[in-house]
């Protein structure tokens, strides 16, 4: 009987201790999902924060490309800007050799033009 005491008090121990461990076990865990949670919080957080640089950005580089388009549709190309120099010309010769006024909005323009 003795024998049987004595197993029952190991036994009695032994599962105190598989019993603590698995308290340790349980805590630890806890405690990794607490980890896991906060970190895939925080991955939430920052990728939040890129999304909205970025559409922050993508905003900036589209308002950009607007400015940047209505800038050309602004300016004429260099040839068109040519011609039209090239016409003024013609028509102020024409003018000229037909004894007709000739009447530049901006004479000092029409000189620049002459001289260009």
């Amino acid at each position: 009987m003795a024998s049987y005491l004595a197993q029952e008090v190991q036994l009695a121990r032994r599962h105190d201790k598989i019993l603590s461990q698995r308290l340790v076990l349980l805590q630890q865990m806890e405690n990794h999902l607490g980890d896991k949670k906060t970190e895939k919080m925080s991955q939430t957080q920052a990728a939040d924060a890129a999304y909205k640089r970025n559409a922050a950005l993508l905003s900036d580089i589209e308002a950009a490309e607007k400015r940047l388009q209505a800038r050309v549709h602004l300016q004429p190309h260099p040839d068109i800007v040519k011609l039209e120099k090239v016409k003024s010309c013609q028509l102020l010769l024409h003018c000229l050799s037909e004894g007709l006024e000739f009447w530049y909005p901006n004479s000092s323009a029409f000189s620049e033009l002459l001289h260009t």
